[in-house]
């Protein structure tokens, strides 16, 4: 590939100033030359604890780092090589053509150029966390040599019989390559605006439907003068230029085949002001919900160099190929966080055309020269071996199109529908997003490594440029809430423009101009008054309330979190606030955290119980007036304590009900669009029903049966069904089965089938605290007998604080924290999670030296004992 190339070629010629560089920044003591590598300047002692946590204790921040390298390439080797090659587009070369269109996507997005840009701005202007990012690549390379050399065993992925590869070493681009593909996934908005198209294309009935209005209105930072009451929706939006086929049958298989472009993300995270705590000391709680994967995405580790002439002592868990500890703590300051989703990228459709023998295309009133660059992505063959740039495997040359500042266009091979669904066949579709630069992310996650208190942490945090995330902190003082990224300002959105969707790129005001939302406007809050701050993934402003944002004081974002989570969150911090005043604990933390009551179903339930009492004296229900069965299983669902628990029966008639109520509300609205919705978004799929039944302006139209007719004909069609699942003759009155038997987490590997960790049962559903979001629904719409969740918490973590004002963690993490599926710690969390059980999180030396499972030793050698 042309630009790893030359990012070889030039590594030779940079090498000597960049060691000039760390040398006099003091980041590396020592230099000892190695086959041209950063070592060691002393040994360094790492312990792993009975849960999987290395420990890491250096003399200087870059040994720490070279070591942390070491041990994340030791436990995850396989991973770091899959996710390097994910962000390069290359995972076709091992994996064949299942990956080719993530592979088209990598290279269209140009997160290797983005990412390289990076590197070299990181270097100018944060010299020292550079060269802490090159120590932690040659740690990686250490124990890649080592397995090399046959010091160490190859990943069992890697071996003859299996994938039959040699993992190549990482260059010093890799990470910022790997954290411009991460930052993507923290702040995707195409999947969210091609479906936004894709309804508006498929199911026009929803132009006046509020869609942007949370189910609870939970805001993470209310006020009154942006909380506006509840309007009717605004203008219709105009028709889109695209041409569907009108065969229902033929968008549906066309829909079918629809896979993101990037992984969802969630999270849930939320802190307690001390004046309300047992100790006086504030709490602190998140936990991230991420695909689950086997091995899973984040590493756990504890890097300390304080006993040294470093600064590092900081725990908690990173992303697999990413230096450092993103989320955790250090000795002052713990910190969590959530995806902020705000609107940082947009599309628009694109006319071009040959314009004085130069391909054009229009953007506004000009016309802007197009520059073409081929991609060529090698696909493995099936049955053969790895695919190489010298002629083994097939080739395949992508052409992607680039507007410079303006953006790129999405080829075919990325594009997730059809391009003829999204506008007409001959036009391009340009994206540009504000991480499509050279940005310096990584010095956020760094500084805050080394944060002494939350002033430092809160000067690191305003350092993130993009993947904006919602970080909640807590000192032994205090609370405090950042979000910082370079948003776009959207001033045209008053005027009718949607950035939330394919737009026109002819219409000027949909440009950007270059201007960004001030930090003043950005999401921020400190010790706030009501005692407490929560995210989870909700609108932080409030600006959605009334299902409009084009009324705001400026524009930020529109597709959030129904509300679900974070209403639960507050709720439920509200009554420990009320009443457990200067009581609250970590264990009411954990219990929160643990939590499963559906607000899902206290939307749904009191509308059909009104309506089964209607059954006999309303005409409309008379065909239901000689199925005394349906009464029952409204008695049954009265009497439910409305928690999605593995082992309620309840939780399954209800989940059932639930789809059939949506299906016959909102099927014939969304049409083929449905579906898609379903195995996308599960928690939207509900929204306009819920929404509906509250009787929201705007809304009820598709009630057109009525609200009595469509819930309990639902509740038939959910008895019918329970009946064929279960082979019961009574429903009403079974007991024999439960949540657990429809329902589970799902941990996929990357080469599936042997490598799969399966199916477990868990508590949880679609829009839980705890959540585990499925369908009860195929590509195609059908019901199923069994449905996964296949995203979740990757961990969930709690933090107090001593007498001494140090934090002090609990966690539980699926899996375990060795990627290797024979290593003791492959598994040996997974309970732990599936039953939301917490244990310490080792920090204090003592604790770790008491029982540590294994010890290693790494030597400026490069020796391993």
């Amino acid at each position: 590939m042309p630009a790893l190339s030359r990012s070889f070629s030039s590594t030779s010629s940079r090498l000597v100033s960049r060691l000039r560089r760390a040398l006099l920044s003091g980041a590396l003591p020592l230099l000892v030359a190695c086959g041209g590598d950063l070592s060691l300047s002393a040994d360094v002692e790492v312990l792993v604890d009975p849960a999987g946590v290395p420990h890491v204790y250096a003399r200087s921040d870059a040994d720490a780092m070279l070591a942390s390298g070491y041990m994340m390439a030791r436990m995850r080797l396989f991973q770091l090589e899959m996710v390097r090659r994910q962000a390069w587009g290359r995972q076709a070369e091992l994996l064949g053509e299942d990956r080719f269109a993530q592979d088209a996507a990598s290279r269209t997005l140009g997160f290797a150029r983005h990412g390289i840009a990076s590197r070299t701005r990181m270097e100018r202007e944060f010299p020292e966390y550079a060269a802490l990012i090159q120590a932690f690549v040659r740690g990686i390379n250490l124990h890649i040599d080592r397995v090399k050399r046959g010091d160490e065993p190859l990943p069992p992925e890697f071996a003859a019989g299996e994938l039959n590869h040699q993992p190549e070493r990482f260059t010093d681009d890799d990470p910022y390559v790997i954290g411009k593909m991460l930052s993507l996934g923290m702040s995707n908005a195409l999947d969210s605006e091609i479906l936004s198209t894709l309804l508006a294309t498929l199911s026009p009935a929803f132009a006046d439907f509020p869609l942007s209005m949370p189910v609870r209105p939970a805001f993470t930072m209310p006020s009154a003068s942006q909380i506006l009451p509840v309007r009717a929706p605004g203008e219709r939006d105009p028709a889109l230029p695209a041409n569907p086929p009108q065969d229902r049958a033929s968008i549906l298989r066309e829909l079918a085949r629809y896979r993101r472009i990037a992984d969802t993300t969630a999270s849930n995270n939320w802190a307690v002001a001390g004046r309300y705590t047992a100790n006086g000391k504030p709490l602190l709680a998140g936990d991230p919900h991420q695909p689950l994967r086997t091995p899973n995405r984040f590493f756990a580790q504890h890097l300390s160099s304080v006993d040294g002439s470093g600064r590092l002592d900081v725990i908690g868990f990173a992303f697999a190929g990413t230096p450092g500890v993103q989320l955790g703590h250090n000795r002052h300051v713990a910190w969590t966080a959530t995806t902020n989703f705000a609107d940082v990228l947009d599309l628009w459709r694109v006319q071009t055309q040959s314009r004085d023998g130069q391909e054009q295309a229009q953007i506004g009133k000009a016309w802007v020269p197009v520059q073409r660059r081929n991609e060529t992505i090698r696909v493995r063959s099936p049955g053969g071996p790895p695919a190489t740039s010298d002629g083994i495997g097939s080739a395949r040359i992508v052409s992607i199109g680039e507007l410079g500042e303006y953006g790129v266009f999405l080829p075919d091979e990325m594009l997730p529908v059809a391009r003829f669904l999204l506008v007409q066949s001959n036009d391009e579709i340009l994206v540009r997003w504000t991480g499509q630069a050279a940005t310096t992310e990584a010095s956020m996650y760094l500084g805050l490594d080394f944060a002494d208190g939350l002033e430092a942490w809160d000067a690191a945090a305003r350092r993130l440029e993009v993947g904006a995330v919602n970080l909640i902190a807590a000192d032994s003082r205090s609370i405090r809430y950042r979000v910082h990224a370079n948003v776009p300002r959207r001033s045209a959105v008053k005027s009718g423009s949607k950035p939330w969707m394919i737009m026109d790129g002819r219409d000027e005001k949909t440009l950007w101009d270059g201007a960004l939302l001030s930090d003043d406007e950005l999401p921020a809050s400190s010790e706030p008054e009501r005692g407490y701050l929560c995210s989870a993934n909700n609108d932080p402003f409030g600006f959605t309330a009334d299902g409009r944002v084009d009324n705001d004081p400026f524009y930020y974002g529109n597709f959030y979190d129904p509300g679900d989570r974070a209403a639960r969150i507050e709720s439920e911090l509200r009554r420990l606030l009320r009443d457990k005043p200067g009581r609250v604990s970590l264990d009411d933390m954990k219990a929160l955290q643990a939590d499963v009551h559906s607000y899902v179903a206290d939307d749904l339930l009191p509308p059909l119980f009104m309506a089964l009492d209607r059954i006999g004296s309303d005409p409309v229900l008379d065909p239901y007036k000689n199925r005394p069965e349906l009464i029952a299983l409204g008695k049954r669902l009265k009497d439910w304590d409305r928690r999605m628990a593995r082992d309620s029966t309840e939780a399954v008639i209800f989940f059932a009900f639930a789809h059939f109520a949506t299906v016959r509300a909102v099927g014939d609205d969304y049409g083929p669009f449905l579906p898609r919705l379903w195995q996308a978004e599960p928690a939207f799929a509900y929204k306009p029903l819920r929404l509906a039944l509250a009787d929201v302006p705007g809304t009820t139209a598709v009630l057109q049966e009525g609200k009595a007719a469509i819930l309990v004909a639902a509740l038939a069609d959910a008895h019918d069904w329970l009946k064929r699942r279960f082979a019961t003759p009574s429903p009403d009155s079974a007991t024999h089965f439960a949540w657990r038997d429809v329902h589970g987490a799902r941990f996929d590997h990357m080469l599936g089938g042997r490598w799969n960790s399966g199916t477990v049962p868990v508590d949880g559903s679609v829009g839980t605290v705890n959540v585990s979001s499925s369908a009860m629904a195929d590509d195609m719409g059908k019901p199923v007998d069994r449905f996964s969740s296949d995203a979740g918490s990757l961990y969930r973590m709690v933090v107090g604080f001593d007498e001494r004002g140090a934090p002090q963690a609990q966690i539980n993490f699926p899996l375990g924290n060795d990627g290797t599926p024979t290593s003791r710690f492959a598994r040996n969390q997974h309970e732990a999670w599936q039953n939301v059980q917490y244990a310490p999180l080792r920090f204090h030396r003592s604790d770790v030296e008491a029982d540590a499972a294994l010890r290693l030793r790494i030597k400026p050698t490069g020796q391993v004992e």
